[in-house]
């Protein structure tokens, strides 16, 4: 067994007293105390625990879509809910969706928006006023777009049979944890904070581009 297969079946046996879409659920809760933390700091920024609690809130939120992922696929192969079609498990009660063993559809609806609302809460207070304005809306818009397609509904009525994040999607998370690390971290080095932060965001709001654009490519790929 591998590392990383090895961590993530310990992460699994250490998480299996509860579900991955009430993990989610807590990363989206966390978001408000994120956002607060770093507007109080920006209001302040001589407020260093301000900027430090953000950043440990952030990261903690990070953390958790990690272990929700290695519990779903843990408890998949130990001790998942009965298979269900997407139809059955929407018409299930709110609660009884988030008790879900395993992967689930509503899981995968839930984890990029909850990816989502982290950045964006710590985004927002961090750059709003900071970084260009056309570069920031840039990438709410794309964001927006991402969550909006993956409506059930929206889905429906566009084709798209398979929402589940890319290979571009992927890459976006992993540069916009880089745009906050560069907008939280940085602070001593304000020259290099500002060119790195906006390189970053940049970055990700490309590959947000390319996620969007691939998520038609691969559901028409065959009409």
């Amino acid at each position: 067994m591998g590392g990383w297969e090895h961590s993530a079946r310990l992460i699994g046996q250490a998480l299996d007293w509860t579900t991955p879409n009430w993990i989610t659920m807590a990363h989206i809760g966390v978001t408000p105390l994120i956002c607060l933390s770093f507007a109080m700091w920006r209001a302040n920024e001589e407020a260093e625990l301000w900027r430090l609690a953000g950043a440990t809130l952030c990261t903690l939120a990070l953390l958790s879509d990690k272990a929700d992922g290695d519990l779903a696929y843990y408890q998949r192969d130990h001790r998942p809910s009965p298979a269900m079609s997407a139809e059955e498990e929407n018409a299930l009660p709110l609660l009884d969706r988030l008790r879900l063993r395993g992967p689930s559809h509503t899981g995968a609806r839930l984890d990029p928006i909850a990816d989502k609302l982290t950045f964006y809460g710590a985004l927002l207070p961090l750059a709003v006023g900071y970084l260009p304005a056309w570069m920031i809306a840039a990438n709410v818009a794309l964001a927006v777009a991402l969550v909006v397609i993956r409506l059930p509904r929206v889905a429906d009525r566009l084709g798209l049979m398979d929402v589940r994040a890319n290979l571009a999607g992927k890459i976006k998370m992993q540069v916009e944890i880089g745009a906050l690390a560069a907008l939280a971290l940085f602070v001593p080095w304000p020259e290099f904070r500002y060119g790195a932060s906006v390189f970053v965001l940049f970055a990700a709001t490309v590959a947000a581009a390319f996620s969007l654009e691939g998520q038609f490519a691969k559901n028409w790929h065959y009409r």
